[in-house]
Parts: C-alpha cells; structure tokens; sequence
C-alpha cells in the first residue's frame, strides 16, 4: 500500500510538471511578438503552374497591406497576425489570404476562393520590392481592335484594348472592354517589344501579355485564375468598338407584362408584377455579388438611387450566387451589402449559372451577362435593358455609359 501510495504521489507530481512546464511553454509562446513583414512596396507573385502573376502590393507600417491595380487601390484593413502566420478576408467577396511570414522581407500563403466549387486556391510569394506602376510621365493612349481564342469557333468573341504606355513605353496600363463589361484595372510592364497586364482584386486574378510588332499585338495569352486561358491578338484602330449594349437582350413577347419571383434574403418567396412597378420608374439589376462588374454598377446605383428616389425611383436587385444552398448564397451578398452600405434590400434569384437566370427572366431573350440591367417605367412597361457594364476602370467610357443611363432615367422620372 506504502508503494502504491508513494507511485501514486510521483505520478501525480510528473503530472503536475508536465503540465506546468506545457503552461510555461505556451504563454512564453504567447508573449512572443508576432512577426509582421517590413514596411513599404512588395511585389506579390501568383503562381499559376509555372505562370507568376505580378501584382503590386503595399504594407504600412502596421503590417496592414493594400493592392494596387493601376488606378483602384484595395485596402487590405482586417488582416491579423499570430506569431510567424496572417489571415485576412477580402474586401467585397467571399475569398481570403492565409500565409506565413519567414523573414521580414519574405512571406507566402494562398488565395482562397471560398464562392467557387471545390477547393479554389492559388498559391503566392511576395518580396519587397516594387516593380512598376509608378509613372512620371503623360500616358499616350491606343485602341485594338481584339479578337479572344481567334482558332475558336466556340469561343471566340471581340474586345476592344484602350492601352496607355509611359515612362518611355516601359509602363503600361488599361482594360479590355467586351460586349458584357470590362477587365477592370490592369497595369503592368514593357520591355522591349512583350508586355503584360495583370490586376487582382478579390474574385479575379487577369493576366495578359503579347508582343508588339508593329500596329498588332501577336501571341497574346490570357489567363484568368486557374480556371481559364485563352489566346488573343489584336490589331490597332482608333475606331474599334462593339454592339451598342442597349441592343444584345430583348423581350420576347412585348405585350407580356413584366412579372418574376425571387427570394427576400429571409428566402421567402416575392412576387414582382404590374401593381409594384406601378407609379416607380424600376430598374431590376441582374447580377452576383462575385462579379466585380456587378459591383461597379452597385456603386453607382447606390448613387443614383440616393439623387432620384424622393423623386420616385427604386432599384430591385436580384442575385445569381455561387454556393450549393441558400445560406452560402446569401452570405456573399449580404456580406457584400454591408459593406457597400446598400440603402434597398437585395433578393436572391438562384445559382450563378445564367441559364437560372434566363429562368427567373424568362420574358427576356437571354441573359448573356452579369449585370444586366432592367429599366422599366411608372406604368410596368419595359423601355430599355443594358446588357454588360463599363466601369471606372474604363475611364472616359464609365463617363460616357453611365451619364447617358442617368438621363434615360431622369426622363422617364419627368413623363
């Protein structure tokens, strides 16, 4: 009994500084302070089997980042570092960065896009160092004539490329704009005759390159995450440009008055017929809030909405969402709505997938795009749907296509 006793009294002593020196080991481990990379620019490579996508990024003095695609900056404000690792969720849309800080000036981790099927994630480095987008000088701007997968009779579709070179032709910026919106903000490097074009910016990673011989650009590639490729070429022409984006989706029957269902965020079921437009001047936007040409066009709606609803102007949007039930859609926009500060409520039509929507809007020839936008007057009665959106990555183009929408609206508010 004495013995047992004895290895009792030392078993519970071994016990007891296992677990002190287990304690001791984990809060000399919490006063650790975390490891946080250095302050200043850094180049961020995403890798793409053996493609690295170049994309600027800035961290301050906090540890904080932000990205920078020509001329968007996207402040990366919720990062949070423990011991040598960061996590921090991207504005907008429902995808992270997670890494690991080896040195101060070394750090690697993984995008995860967490709106897309299966496990979406792409790798990353990034150094210190910057490595363009600083220009001193005036840019000279072009236009290409576009052409995507060009060998293709199934994918092949047009563009057009506004291109602006300075610093001596060695920087380079712009977008392509096609008959469903734009590439946003891309900048990027020149060296000799080959250039690229990259940005990121939560939903899409766009690389873009080509060769300049002469007025074309030949062996173009284009790479959109992992998910896509495609060659391109192009030729210039000042006068390049494409369908007129009030002209791509119609209704099929005009006599048919306008009516669809879609789900408040609660999900349940609403109806929207003749009485709800009745006296409002409406505009339904069909979009996702995974798709950064949607949220362009959020933005500015949210405008609009805020000059012209004392006058009697409302907008319904309807989203179109990635995820395999109702909770996952609803996340991405209400996370989204949220941090746009939306001033109306959004509805969910359905999964992403644009034959959902042509289901919900069946009256509608199709739907080729996100967005789309449905403008519909004080009596029901369609008078114009715009297919696509140019944002402010477009320039004078965002300029021109939204001011020409706003007074279609402000017209149908004065009949």
């Amino acid at each position: 009994m004495f013995a047992n006793l004895i290895s009792n009294t030392l078993t519970t002593k071994t016990l007891f500084f296992a677990l002190l020196s287990i304690l001791l080991v984990f809060f000399t481990a919490c006063e650790q302070e975390n490891i946080k990379p250095k302050a200043g620019d850094w180049t961020l490579l995403f890798w793409v089997d053996e493609l690295k996508i170049p994309i600027r990024l800035e961290i301050d003095s906090l540890g904080k980042f932000a990205i920078y695609n020509a001329g968007e900056v996207i402040k990366l404000d919720s990062v949070v570092y423990f011991k040598d690792s960061f996590r921090l969720e991207m504005p907008l849309f429902q995808s992270h960065l997670t890494g690991k800080v080896w040195s101060t000036d070394s750090i690697s981790g993984e995008w995860k896009d967490r709106s897309r099927d299966g496990d979406y994630s792409v790798a990353f480095t990034a150094v210190p160092g910057n490595i363009k987008y600083i220009s001193n000088s005036e840019p000279v701007w072009e236009t290409y004539d576009v052409t995507f997968s060009p060998d293709s009779a199934e994918n092949v579709y047009k563009a057009v490329l506004k291109l602006a070179t300075s610093d001596n032709r060695k920087n380079v910026r712009g977008t392509f704009l096609t008959e469903t919106g734009d590439y946003r903000y891309l900048s990027g490097e020149r060296h000799g005759d080959e250039f690229y074009l990259s940005c990121f910016d939560g939903s899409h990673l766009f690389y873009f390159d080509g060769e300049m011989k002469g007025d074309s650009v030949l062996g173009g590639y284009f790479a959109s995450g992992k998910h896509w490729n495609e060659p391109w070429e192009a030729r210039r022409d000042e006068n390049a440009g494409l369908h007129d984006p009030d002209s791509l989706t119609f209704l099929v029957n005009p006599d048919q008055p306008f009516s669809f269902r879609a789900k408040n965020i609660q999900g349940d079921q609403v109806t929207f017929e003749n009485g709800f437009f009745k006296d409002k001047v409406t505009l339904v936007q069909i979009f996702g809030s995974w798709c950064p040409n949607c949220t362009d066009e959020s933005r500015w709606l949210k405008q609009v909405y805020e000059r012209y609803n004392g006058a009697g102007f409302q907008v319904v949007p309807v989203a179109f969402e990635r995820g395999t039930d109702m909770q996952e859609m609803r996340a991405g926009v209400q996370k989204q709505w949220r941090e746009l500060e939306m001033p109306y409520p959004p509805f969910i039509g359905g999964k992403s997938h644009k034959g959902e929507a042509g289901k919900v809007f069946s009256m509608l020839s199709k739907v080729m795009s996100y967005p789309t936008a449905i403008i519909i007057d004080r009596s029901g009665n369609v008078r114009k749907i715009h297919t696509g959106f140019y944002g402010p990555g477009t320039g004078k183009f965002y300029t021109h296509h939204t001011e020409k929408l706003e007074m279609f609206i402000k017209q149908l508010l004065e009949e």
